[in-house]
């Protein structure tokens, strides 16, 4: 997995992105 100039934080197992984008931990 590359590192992408957007830092992801994991809450709940989830990716929240600066946007409030959340996405799944896969």
């Amino acid at each position: 997995m590359d590192n992408q100039e957007v830092d992801y934080e994991v809450v709940g197992g989830f990716f929240e992105d600066r946007n409030g984008k959340r996405r799944p931990v896969k």
